[in-house]
């Protein structure tokens, strides 16, 4: 296979417990579908301080227009492949195969998005409760919402409202 970037031939080493393609041209790393999971789960790789700050206060949204015009094509297939900002807002553009083949990372974008979703990782577990919180709240306050605005169409039936809840005290007491 030859790199997307400077046609030279991609040569193989193990990272993280999988065998990946990179180009000693331009530091670019290619890897086939599904790679990706195994080398972030994996978690061998320390990175420094410095290297997590610099990745967390480069996120942003979108994708840059130098990136939308340079199409590189897959190494498998030769397609067009298509620029993604990893994470949606991460600013780790990679380019994707649309035919499923694998994933571009340019030089350092593959320790990028491995910090990036480590640090995502470790907020989320830290957030788990308070999400929790919220959620129960939410709950509590669509469940209230739902009673009022169920009383206040009962109320606007008139006599048929009145039924209702004559109704609905029967069926409680028949528990």
């Amino acid at each position: 296979m030859n790199c997307p970037r400077c046609k030279t031939t991609l040569n193989q080493k193990n990272y993280e417990k999988v065998m990946i393609d990179y180009c000693t041209g331009c530091g670019g790393v290619w890897l086939d579908a599904g790679e990706i999971q195994t080398i972030v789960e994996n978690q061998g790789e320390a990175f420094s301080k410095a290297q997590i700050t610099a990745t967390l206060q480069a996120a942003k949204a979108g994708i840059p227009p130098s990136e939308i015009e340079s199409v590189e094509n897959c190494p498998k297939c030769s397609s067009g492949m298509t620029p993604m900002n990893y994470n949606y807002s991460s600013g780790i553009v990679l380019d994707v195969c649309q035919q499923g083949h694998g994933i571009w990372f340019d030089q350092g974008e593959l320790e990028r998005v491995q910090i990036s979703f480590e640090s995502w990782n470790k907020r989320s577990q830290e957030m788990r409760s308070s999400w929790s919180e919220l959620v129960q709240q939410g709950m509590h306050e669509a469940h209230a919402a739902e009673t009022t605005a169920d009383l206040r169409f009962r109320k606007n039936l008139g006599p048929v409202g009145t039924a209702i809840d004559a109704l609905l005290v029967w069926m409680k007491s028949r528990r």
